[in-house]
């Protein structure tokens, strides 16, 4: 259901100009304007389904990470790494070489324009960081992997360090923390402060 939510998203916010995210243009029916700000649209956004996958995310992590500790005794952060890496980085690399190819391709012309750096900071996830980089169309959809390789980066050493009665008042403190910053800063189409709660409330349940 997320996926094609997804899927639904990104067509539907070039067919509706740039009232996707609540403005008003000149070029925005009435209509247009009613489905934008009504509930339906709310539940079928793009950015509902990314956060509905950050949920699940946390909740199967943690749900494996706590098995791991249940079943072995404790958590082995080495070799969770070992698998992130691994499930993560070659197919990204294979996607960025071939966003590379295209770009440099038919006797150099390249079929698109592509900043090497936007690709190398897809390659480092911080496309989610705008003041360390700006990401292009090509390269900025892997914001969302950022986010989660940055909260996985802390959060198997938080489960394996902090002892298991403050595990969840710590994700609550952490997840006020990230409301609060979200509330006070409020963006019109993603949050990092809104993305990192979303996981830890999948880590909490």
């Amino acid at each position: 259901f997320g996926a094609l939510i997804v899927v639904f998203w990104h067509p539907a916010v070039v067919f509706f100009p740039t009232a996707a995210f609540g403005i008003a243009v000149p070029e925005t029916s009435h209509w247009q304007m009613v489905f934008y700000n009504s509930p339906a649209w709310v539940l079928l956004s793009g950015s509902f389904a990314v956060n509905l996958f950050f949920v699940i995310s946390g909740y199967i992590i943690t749900t494996l990470l706590l098995k791991e500790e249940r079943d072995e005794g404790q958590i082995s952060i080495a070799a969770f790494y070992v698998r992130r890496f691994f499930r993560i980085v070659p197919p990204l690399m294979v996607y960025l070489i071939a966003l590379m190819l295209l770009r440099v391709s038919f006797m150099g012309v390249g079929l698109f324009y592509l900043d090497v750096r936007s690709v190398a900071a897809a390659g480092l996830f911080v496309c989610n960081t705008d003041w360390l980089t700006t990401c292009q169309w090509h390269t900025g959809h892997t914001w969302s992997l950022a986010v989660e390789e940055q909260f996985y980066i802390l959060w198997p050493l938080a489960l394996a360090l902090v002892p298991k009665r403050w595990r969840v008042p710590l994700l609550a403190v952490f997840i006020a923390w990230m409301l609060t910053r979200f509330l006070i800063a409020p963006v019109r189409n993603m949050s990092n402060s809104q993305s990192f709660a979303c996981i830890a409330a999948g880590a909490v349940y």
